[in-house]
């Protein structure tokens, strides 16, 4: 692989924070919330009963996990699941056990994982295909998080065939970005675009951006930049289209000013980070949280790399010192000690600390 005149010191920097474990998961599951509650809510009544008044707790449940209110969402899963079961509605209780499960194997509280999966995997028996899909969905979550990457793969592979045969195209695009998330090498490329294939009919342009993005860091992963680029400006395009969120265009303005930077297109790279600078700015001024903070820190890293490769080393040392006390404020030292430890090793190239 070539790398563009000028920008070896960006591609030292840059290929410290290619797609790890974290990322991926991130990714993978984002909008998960989402794709949950669009197959149950289908077929179900919202009229003045109590079914209905059941549903529309999953849906505040589900709009708390795809906030990763993950407490929350928790709370609501464990008391919806009591009153599912009460009224005799054993198939929302499942759904709502299952997803306490996933919940339990994404903070890593393995036995209560298991627990909650005994009850999904109890009351979905001789249920629809959107209860048994739903918890097919939290089994091949769980698999992945105790390392069994190879039985979550079969798991997510079946869930993609039942779901596209049951036409819940919905779970099918995440199952298949699932796929991509525990498979490696050209079967995690394979994947992501059958994810962003089944995506295309829904007519979703918010989804299809995100997928679009994914897509992206796995390319940037294996290096291929130029690649990476394209679909982070076509994620861009799709996200702008589907009026998605200040912070999901913060991120892709980042993602796209940093591939771009990684290809030596550096005065686009710039606009692109200035505009995420900006909109973090915004953000964190508006909500001064650990999450705005690190967005902060993230785009005035890059602009520090920027500086750097175009010879402005004073400015690039004041960005990246000023990155890493917001990446500090954003708790990075103990949630992400890796990502603190390479802006660390950039300092002490760039001869500061």
């Amino acid at each position: 692989m070539s790398v563009p005149r000028g920008t070896s010191a960006a591609v030292r920097g840059g290929r410290g924070a290619a797609l790890g474990k974290g990322r991926r998961l991130a990714a993978a599951l984002l909008g998960l919330g989402l794709a949950l509650g669009c197959v149950s809510s289908e077929a179900q009544p919202e009229g003045a009963t109590p079914r209905g008044s059941l549903d529309r707790q999953l849906t505040r449940a589900d709009d708390a996990f795809d906030g990763r209110a993950y407490q929350q969402a928790l709370d609501m899963y464990s008391a919806l699941y009591l009153a599912a079961l009460s009224g005799g509605y054993e198939d929302l209780a499942a759904e709502a056990a299952a997803r306490a499960s996933t919940i339990n194997a994404l903070q890593d509280a393995v036995e209560e994982s298991d627990r909650w999966m005994s009850f999904a995997e109890r009351y979905a028996e001789d249920k629809g295909i959107g209860t048994r899909s739903r918890v097919m969905l939290a089994r091949g979550i769980r698999q992945w998080k105790l390392g069994e990457s190879g039985a979550a793969l079969v798991t997510f592979e079946a869930l993609v065939e039942v779901c596209e045969d049951a036409g819940l195209e919905v779970r099918a695009m995440q199952s298949a970005s699932l796929c991509a998330l525990v498979t490696e090498g050209d079967a995690q490329l394979t994947w992501s675009l059958k994810a962003i294939d089944i995506c295309q009919g829904l007519e979703q342009p918010r989804w299809e951006g995100s997928l679009w993005s994914n897509h992206g860091w796995l390319l940037e992963a294996r290096g291929d930049f130029k690649d990476a680029s394209r679909c982070f400006e076509r994620a861009r395009a799709l996200l702008t289209e589907g009026a998605a969120s200040p912070m999901d265009l913060l991120q892709v303005d980042w993602a796209l000013g940093r591939s771009l930077r990684l290809t030596g297109r550096l005065a686009e790279s710039r606009a692109f980070l200035e505009q995420a600078d900006l909109g973090a700015r915004d953000l964190y001024a508006a909500n001064p949280s650990a999450r705005q903070a690190e967005w902060l820190g993230r785009a005035w890293w890059e602009l520090g790399e920027l500086e750097w490769i175009e010879g402005r080393e004073e400015e690039a040392r004041a960005l990246l010192q000023s990155a890493r006390r917001k990446l500090l404020e954003a708790g990075v030292a103990d949630a992400a000690p890796d990502l603190l430890g390479r802006l660390d090793q950039r300092l002490t190239e760039l001869g500061s600390r």
